[in-house]
């Protein structure tokens, strides 16, 4: 290798290597395992399920957010923080941990209220990127309520069910989701450190 093609901090590096007995062919193993180590200590990597993270959300935006509007206008009005999360990348930076733990904690309290109902809101992606996009809602506790399977591409169906107390999957999934996220922020705030996070 030649070390006059390396930056100056790579230099320096490289004589650190060369000081610890650590031979060229070793060192870009070395490197990368003290890249894992940094990492591991500037960021915090979860994983949830990609599903209930999008009930979660479409339940909040129906129950707490949405009013009698019929589009996607009220969106993030009540828990801005938390419903734009992950919309441009899969991470909280630190600066957010706080906000974001906030809204957490009042979302849990919300959930265990009766009358909150599961949703499910669906259409293609590019309908959800516009706050103006018709929203069509369907109360499935209602058998004979008309069903139109031929919802435009341009609109978004939203699929009332249950309350959310009834259906005790769906309760234990959205509440360990909001856990393993409170968790990991009390982690990163301790660290100072922020989250990124990997869906399933």
């Amino acid at each position: 290798m030649k070390k006059e093609n390396l930056n100056d901090i790579n230099k320096d590096i490289y004589e650190v290597f060369l000081k610890h007995g650590i031979k060229e062919h070793e060192m870009l193993s070395v490197y990368k395992n003290c890249y894992r180590d940094f990492e591991m200590n500037f960021i915090s990597v979860i994983t949830i399920e990609e599903k209930y993270f999008n009930i979660l959300r479409d339940i909040i935006w129906y129950n707490f957010e949405h009013k009698n509007e019929k589009d996607l206008s009220m969106v993030g009005n009540v828990f801005p923080h938390f419903m734009s999360l992950f919309d441009e990348i899969n991470e909280i930076k630190y600066d957010d941990v706080d906000v974001v733990a906030n809204e957490l904690k009042d979302i849990k309290k919300k959930i265990s209220n009766k009358n909150v109902y599961v949703v499910n809101l669906s259409g293609k992606e590019e309908a959800f990127n516009n706050i103006n996009t018709k929203v069509n809602f369907i109360d499935k506790r209602k058998e004979k309520q008309f069903t139109n399977d031929k919802t435009s591409s341009k609109e978004i169906t939203c699929y009332v069910y249950d309350e959310l107390a009834s259906k005790h999957m769906d309760l234990i999934k959205v509440n360990n989701l909001i856990d393993t996220l409170l968790d990991a922020l009390d982690r990163a705030k301790k660290n100072e450190s922020k989250i990124g996070v990997e869906f399933i």
